[in-house]
């Protein structure tokens, strides 16, 4: 099976000057069962207008389990 999740996603390359692409900060490591804290920001570089029309709405996030299978985590 092709990976194609990635492919959905604008690369900062082609994103504009509106930047979409989430920046997502995460620890290198991480224990198993332990909780851990990620952050997730729109708009680091350049400010996303958050404007009643131009806004985000959510972010989701996705991860794989031990077993490869993509589960909704977020």
């Amino acid at each position: 099976m092709v990976d194609r999740f990635g492919s959905v996603f604008q690369t900062a390359e082609n994103e504009g000057k509106e930047k979409h692409v989430p920046e997502i900060t995460a620890p290198d490591k991480v224990k198993a069962n332990e909780f851990f804290e990620i952050t997730v920001q729109v708009g680091a570089e350049t400010p996303h207008p958050n404007t009643v029309e131009h806004h985000i709405k959510w972010i989701q996030g996705f991860a794989k389990d031990s077993k490869g299978q993509v589960v909704h985590v977020g």
